[in-house]
């Protein structure tokens, strides 16, 4: 089980084993290479009990995903403003580095529910903007505050902000 499947996957004792075994399902196989009958045997429930609680495939990677999501964004905000927040930096490099190494480890701990999180917000156009509209602006603003620091001291050009983190998130 991922690190944040215990805290979110329903206390269902059938729910859970539906959403752990669409994880492994769609992170080894892809979500559209995997059937919902592959995902109850995986589960030990009959395919029906997929259809009565979820209604469609899509609608159990949605909620596998939104699960993820109302875990994700509150982790990573209180990580980001707990070990970023009272951190000092002498250069932009120094910043990115410590951010990048803290981030893998928490990737790594989750990396099945990453796999299909990342190909499906690469493909799926509505999803990448239900999923992700407004919820990253508080931790966008702790990195706009180091960013106007690295400003004032050269390190960076004299770019809107915004627009600073898209080029960054982009590379």
């Amino acid at each position: 089980a991922s690190d944040w499947s215990s805290d979110v996957c329903s206390s269902d004792l059938k729910l859970s084993q539906i959403d752990e075994a669409a994880i492994t399902l769609f992170s080894e196989k892809g979500y559209a290479n995997t059937s919902t009958k592959e995902i109850a045997s995986r589960a030990n429930v009959a395919e029906g009990t997929i259809f009565r609680h979820y209604k469609t495939k899509e609608k159990l990677l949605l909620n596998i995903l939104l699960k993820f999501m109302k875990f994700l964004v509150p982790v990573m905000k209180k990580d980001v403003v707990d070990k970023l927040g009272h951190q000092q930096f002498e250069t932009i490099e120094d910043f990115l580095r410590y951010f990048l190494k803290d981030r893998i480890k928490f990737i790594k701990k989750n990396h099945d529910i990453f796999r299909i999180f990342i190909k499906e917000l690469m493909y799926n156009d509505e999803l990448r903007e239900n999923l992700l509209s407004g919820k990253l602006d508080e931790i966008a603003s702790v990195f706009y505050g180091y960013y106007d620091e690295f400003k004032a001291k050269g390190q960076l050009a004299p770019i809107d902000n915004a627009d600073l983190l898209n080029r960054m998130l982009k590379i």
